[in-house]
């Protein structure tokens, strides 16, 4: 087949291209190959995950603030997405992501399946990204951002 000057199909790219490449993991319609995918994003979600709650876990080892320096909106904000990020980052994807396409490959829209993955990644960046916000953001010792 000669595609010169035409666009070519993602399925057409996935059976040319047999060894590793970037192209072969992100334009991706193969159930197993996305598999992959959503297990890696769950083992880093499920790292993401662990590394708040050892952020937890030191904040409370002692009763004087001790990591957080009193931030108690930053405290608060670090167990939400410590939550979020192991229930829908890691457990969702590891179940659904996964097994379900290495049991399952009969889905009707593929590329959706890599939609969701990307946007699973952007949406774990954002929540990251927020706790960063959040800890530069100066209060008052009422926990009221200062003008």
């Amino acid at each position: 087949m000669n595609y010169n000057n035409e666009v070519v199909p993602l399925s057409v790219l996935n059976k040319v291209d047999n060894g590793f490449s970037w192209t072969r993991w992100l334009y991706s319609t193969n159930c197993k190959d996305i598999a992959i995918l959503y297990m890696i994003f769950a083992i880093f979600s499920g790292l993401v995950g662990t590394g708040l709650s050892i952020l937890i876990r030191l904040e409370l080892a002692g009763t004087n603030p001790q990591i957080l320096y009193g931030n108690g909106q930053l405290f608060n904000v670090i167990i939400s997405v410590h939550a979020i990020a192991m229930i829908f980052f890691m457990v969702m994807p590891m179940s659904v992501g996964f097994f379900g396409n290495i049991k399952v490959c009969h889905i009707l829209y593929l590329e959706l399946n890599t939609v969701g993955l990307g946007l699973s990644i952007n949406i774990l960046y954002t929540g990251i990204s927020y706790i960063k916000i959040i800890g530069r953001v100066p209060r008052n010792e009422f926990g009221i951002p200062r003008d």
